[in-house]
Order: structure tokens, then C-alpha cells, then sequence
């Protein structure tokens, strides 16, 4: 079989020397270099968090106007710093999934987990906390201060499961993620014959 082309939904698709089509989606090509190193994607978004960070500590140190220096603060707080915390636990998550991890790979994964484990920690902790006051006020003696019904849990149901979840899955080596980014590849190339 020679090279040539074929048709499909009105688009023409150049073949290769063995008769297979070639790809001409760039985008595809794109998506799968981004699934083949996550942890280089992962710790260029968390540098770029880094900068952005270092960038907002500037200007509010130049920043002499109370309405700049308010807007420069605020999001260095709710933006800056949440966006830190996430992307370190994504890169944690990333060192962890790597397919062939090396030792500093393996204690590096670890070290980038410990925030998520400290805020799983809080998590359960304030969902207890909120889960024994409740009990406390529901059946032993009410409180001046507590000012829900009856059994009134609010969030702490929420919370301990949350924290529960961010606990366990702090160190865990997770091959479904990498699964999950080999399916659709696998199933693409499947289709293209």
C-alpha cells in the first residue's frame, strides 16, 4: 500500500507508507505531550503561582494609596495564597502518580503532600469539634451561646468527610489518574484505522 489520501466527513487524510492515516490534530498531539509529563506542567503552574505571588508582594510593598494597597492585599490573601496551596498539592499529586519514580521523586512527593495532610487534619478536626458541640448542646445542657435546633450539624458532617478524603489520599500512589489519561488515547488510536 502506497501513500495517498482518504476522505472522511469531507476532509482530506494524508496515509502513510504502511496505509494507516497520519494525524493532523494538532490539538490531540498537544493533549497527549501534557498527559505523557504532568509533573513538568504541574511545576510550571505552581512557579508561575510562585512569581505571581512574589509579583503581588511588590507591589504592595511600593503601594503607598489605601484603595491600591487594599486590592494589591486582598488578592494576595484570597487569590495568591489558595492558588499556592492548590498547586502544591497538585504538583504532590503528580510526583506521586510518576510511572517510574525515582528516591527524590518518591521523598519529594511525600514532602508536597504534608499541606494536604495538615488541612485534612483541620478539616476533621473542625467537623468534630462542630459534630461535639451540637451533641453536647442537643443532650446534655444548652449553652447561651448556641444558638442552633435540635441535632443542627450544620457543616460538620461535610467537613470530616472532606478532611477524611484529603487525609487518605495524601500519599496515595493513584494509578487510576494514569489510567484515565491512557483510555481515550488508546481508544483514539483504536478508531483511527
Amino acid at each position: 500500500m502506497g501513500g495517498g489520501l482518504a476522505v472522511k466527513r469531507g476532509v482530506a487524510i494524508p496515509r502513510n507508507r504502511g496505509g494507516r492515516k497520519v494525524a493532523l490534530d494538532m490539538w490531540s498531539r498537544r493533549r497527549r505531550t501534557a498527559t505523557i509529563d504532568p509533573m513538568r506542567s504541574a511545576a510550571a503552574r505552581l512557579g508561575l503561582v510562585v512569581v505571581s505571588l512574589i509579583v503581588l508582594a511588590w507591589f504592595i510593598s511600593l503601594t503607598n494609596h489605601d484603595g491600591w494597597l487594599t486590592l494589591w492585599f486582598l488578592l494576595f490573601i484570597f487569590l495568591g495564597i489558595p492558588l499556592f496551596v492548590l498547586t502544591w498539592v497538585d504538583l504532590g499529586r503528580a510526583l506521586r502518580q510518576a510511572e517510574s519514580p525515582t528516591r527524590l521523586t518518591f521523598v519529594l512527593g511525600i514532602f508536597f503532600g504534608l499541606p494536604q495532610v495538615v488541612f485534612g487534619l483541620i478539616a476533621v478536626a473542625c467537623g468534630i469539634s462542630i459534630l461535639a458541640w451540637v451533641a453536647y448542646n442537643s443532650f446534655f445542657e444548652r449553652q447561651p451561646q448556641y444558638t442552633g435546633g435540635f441535632l443542627t450539624f450544620g457543616l460538620g458532617p461535610a467537613l470530616v468527610l472532606m478532611g477524611w478524603y484529603w487525609l487518605r489520599e495524601a500519599f496515595v500512589k493513584s494509578r487510576a489518574g494514569l489510567d484515565r489519561d491512557r483510555g481515550p488515547e488508546n481508544a483514539l488510536d483504536r478508531t483511527r484505522d
